[in-house]
């Protein structure tokens, strides 16, 4: 994509790209790595990338701290790695990269990592501070798949620092978290039973959620 757009940048727009970024003799950028790259998106912008529009812009000033960071060794947690690695996605979705289902993929592997990891400190935690005897031997109740939605709602909202969410990202959130519950079960909890504004087809309905969008819905307070 970058030589596509970029291969018709005069000489001084060029000069404005890291040395590695040279061009042949076909015009075509040789030995750019993801740096030069960056740099090239980020210096060439309103001349040639812009078209891209400003979210883009964004994707491309957060991956250039990501490498920042990498560069001069700072300390990834595994948040860290894998909003990295969803941004990453999103920058080469929105280019019409053929690797951007290969990120996705990784992305989503990353944020498994980190449920199962959180899952499992969570239990030592339990196990730590509270009798694990009960009276009757049963073991404790599973969770409603509200419930369980509930959960991965305010987990996406504080990452994302709104309160706004997608079904796509609960879904995600909740297979990464190996529920047991159906697809099917969840889509109809968030788009009719838990959404205050859905047509009523349900003997039991909750307040939890507006659609604010297609697709697209807050927490209500």
């Amino acid at each position: 994509m970058v030589e596509r757009r970029d291969r018709g940048s005069s000489p001084a727009r060029l000069a404005r790209s890291p040395p590695a970024a040279s061009r042949n003799a076909e015009g075509e950028i040789r030995g750019a790595g993801c740096h030069a790259l960056l740099v090239i998106l980020w210096n060439q912008w309103n001349a040639v990338f812009s078209s891209l529009g400003q979210r883009v812009r964004t994707h491309v000033s957060e991956l250039r701290d990501v490498r920042n960071r990498w560069a001069h060794q700072v300390p990834f947690t595994a948040e860290d790695a894998q909003r990295a690695m969803q941004t990453v996605a999103l920058l080469l979705r929105a280019i019409s990269s053929p690797q951007a289902s290969e990120a996705t993929r990784m992305g989503e592997d990353l944020l498994g990592q980190r449920f199962r990891t959180g899952r499992r400190d969570r239990r030592a935690t339990i196990s730590n501070t509270i009798s694990p005897v009960v009276s009757n031997g049963t073991r404790g109740k599973r969770m409603s798949c509200r419930d369980e939605i509930l959960d991965c709602v305010r987990y996406v909202t504080q990452r994302a620092g709104r309160n706004e969410f997608t079904l796509k990202e609960i879904l995600d959130c909740m297979r990464a978290r190996g529920t047991q519950y159906k697809e099917s079960t969840i889509r109809t909890h968030v788009t009719s039973r838990m959404c205050s504004n859905a047509p009523d087809h349900h003997a039991r309905t909750y307040d939890d959620f507006v659609r604010t969008d297609r697709g697209t819905y807050c927490l209500r307070r």
